[in-house]
Formats: C-alpha cells, structure tokens, sequence
C-alpha cells in the first residue's frame, strides 16, 4: 500500500483499500480526526477511559462496538491499540473471526502457542 497522496487517477488502486488501517504509518497516512466531530466526539478516546479505569480493578470492561460493514469499527480498534496509555498496560491479540472461525461449528482453526 502506498502511503502518499496518488497523482495519476489509474494509480488509485495504490491507496484504496477496503482493508482496516492497522499500522501507525497508515493511520498517519489516511485517518482523518475530522470525522470525529461529526460522531459528536471521539469515540475511541472514551473506550480508552473506560478500559484505563477498569486496569488493575476486578471489574471487566465491556463495550459493543458495531455499525456497517467498512466503515471503520478495526480501524478505530487500530487507533484504541496504539494509545500510549492502551499500549503500555494491555497485550493486543488480533484476528478476523470470519477467517478464524469455522462458520459450522463456531471453533477456532487456529492455535495459540
């Protein structure tokens, strides 16, 4: 994937993806904070408190995260990941429950050594 702006419209397949950001570098490159004001606030600033204060207590944080298909829910899980505050105190363990599950059985086809 391309991380600068295209300059040829035929090249636009360079940086059009359907696939989440997930790198700091991609984030920088394409995520705009713009659309925060239009969500009425960051959104994943208040599951970052919500985690923080659940740190280190018995209690469990749970949020429910959920919208449209490509419309940013694994990119804002990018962004939760990679706050300083997030980074330093939790263990992050990604992956696709449409790639890792078996849609039969709802068993995972991986192992986790």
């Amino acid at each position: 994937m391309q991380l600068t702006p295209v300059q040829k419209l035929e090249d636009t397949d360079l940086t059009l993806s359907p696939k989440p950001l997930v790198s700091p570098a991609e984030l920088k490159a394409f995520y705009r904070n713009e659309l925060n004001q239009i969500r009425g606030g960051d959104k994943t600033k208040n599951f970052a408190k919500g985690l923080a204060k659940a740190h280190g207590t018995k209690d469990h944080y749970k949020m429910l995260f959920m919208s449209h298909q490509g419309v940013g829910k694994s990119t804002e899980i990018s962004r939760l990941i990679q706050l300083p505050e997030i980074a330093r105190k939790f263990s992050t363990i990604r992956f696709c429950a449409q790639d890792e599950l078996d849609p039969v059985s709802l068993r995972t086809c991986f192992t986790v050594l």
